[in-house]
């Protein structure tokens, strides 16, 4: 779930690569609108729903067993396990600003990683492939709650690294040109 949720950030924020082509987002800029301003307001949104998604995701899917063991504090374990996979996905979004900021003709190369990531998750162990292999996504190196002890250390540094992309990213966007049609 995480993986999808994840699709979510990256297609809002490529709304404004979107705006670029269409000549909205010129528009925009030719009024008092500072650039970083028009891309915080994507990227706020980008990370946020998402996040908030995975969130109540993990609510919902913990309720029923929560219900039927009478056990309510089962919803806020299953809800921290959930929000322990975000840091995933925000950095896949940090990559796809940090290509839409410096390389905008290169923002395919997200959805590389994505569909990696599918693939890898979907039909990686039933193919038998290698452990380091199977490894290569950025939801591994987070900690697999409940059956993994929480280690904030992977989860900060992705944090960490999320926020280097993201500001690289919107640097670059600051200098480049707009894309447009």
């Amino acid at each position: 779930m995480a993986i999808l949720i994840a699709i979510l950030g990256v297609l809002l924020w490529q709304r404004l690569a979107a705006e670029e082509r269409r000549g909205h987002a010129e528009l925009l800029l030719a009024t008092s609108l500072p650039r970083p301003r028009l891309a915080l307001s994507h990227l706020l949104v980008a990370a946020l729903l998402p996040v908030a998604l995975l969130a109540l995701v993990g609510a919902l899917l913990a309720t029923p067993e929560a219900l039927s063991q009478d056990s309510p504090g089962l919803v806020g374990q299953v809800l921290g396990a959930a929000l322990a996979l975000a840091p995933g996905g925000l950095l896949i979004l940090g990559l796809a600003v940090l290509l839409h900021g410096w390389a905008p003709h290169l923002d395919w190369l997200v959805w590389v990683v994505i569909g990696w990531s599918l693939f890898i998750v979907w039909v990686g162990s039933v193919l038998g492939l290698p452990g380091w292999v199977t490894r290569l996504t950025p939801w591994d190196p987070l900690p697999a709650i409940p059956v993994e002890e929480m280690d904030w250390t992977p989860v900060l540094l992705m944090t960490l690294a999320t926020v280097a992309l993201m500001g690289l990213g919107l640097w670059g966007y600051r200098r480049r040109d707009l894309r447009l049609t």
